[in-house]
């Protein structure tokens, strides 16, 4: 668990999905969210949208889910000449994102949609309000 600015991450999986759950994010008023993940030997250190052009992930990302509120969230993948663009072939992808009614947010990606070439997966969110980051998850005390 990552507790960040009042919003807790919880992590999980089985065989078929990886699972994400966000409490105390109401992405109604607070911004969006953005998780990336490392899971192949690719991938690329640029954010989705720049939260400050000169940042950089830590890590490659080969896959990005974002999200702004229950209508407009999804998976997104690097590519050279397009920078971030949507993944249309995942199939299987199930959000509820908080809103100002229920600030709890819940995610399963199948693991076919994150295509780990190993078992072993690198994770990093944000809750972003424009171009700022709100909190961060794993903080820096994780």
């Amino acid at each position: 668990m990552s507790t960040n600015q009042g919003h807790k991450v919880y992590t999980t999986w089985d065989n078929d999905n990886f699972y994400l759950a966000m409490t105390g994010a109401d992405f109604d008023t607070v911004g969006d969210l953005e998780i990336y993940f490392d899971t192949r030997n690719t991938g690329t250190s640029q954010l989705t949208e720049g939260i400050n052009s000169n940042d950089n992930l830590p890590f490659n990302a080969d896959f990005a889910f974002v999200a702004s509120d229950n209508t407009n969230y999804g998976l997104k993948v690097p590519t050279i000449l397009s920078g971030w663009v949507d993944l249309t072939s995942c199939t299987g992808l199930d959000a509820t994102i908080g809103t100002t009614g229920d600030s709890d947010t819940e995610i399963a990606i199948p693991w076919d949609c994150l295509d780990a070439d190993g078992d072993e997966i690198r994770v990093l969110a944000f809750v972003k309000n424009g171009g700022t980051v709100v909190s961060a998850h794993p903080d820096a005390t994780s």
